[in-house]
């Protein structure tokens, strides 16, 4: 396997990652703020230079989001998400993360 391959795949993983966790995130996000979740919670979670790729592309979705982004909100609101799901190991979820 040359490099260019090896790295195909890491871009495959990558995506699918991304997918997996937007997937996971989204229904989470809409049971902390039903109504607004994305501008409640999405946005002020992002850093300065996301928010301004955001405002820039026009994303109004995690399906907009890439991988980084999608996993900025995930840690920045990982304690909420305490409130509305019980984990067995909370630190060690945390720390896939």
């Amino acid at each position: 396997m040359n490099i260019a391959e090896v790295v195909a795949k890491m871009n495959v993983y990558l995506l699918n990652a991304a997918d997996v966790c937007r997937k996971w995130l989204e229904p989470r996000l809409k049971s902390l703020e039903p109504n607004d979740w994305w501008s409640m919670i999405v946005l002020p979670s992002l850093s300065e230079l996301q928010q301004q790729k955001v405002n820039e592309r026009g994303i109004s979705t995690l399906q907009g989001l890439d991988l980084q982004a999608v996993l900025t909100v995930a840690r920045k609101n990982i304690y909420s998400f305490r409130n509305i799901e019980f984990y067995t190991d909370y630190y060690g979820m945390k720390d896939s993360i």
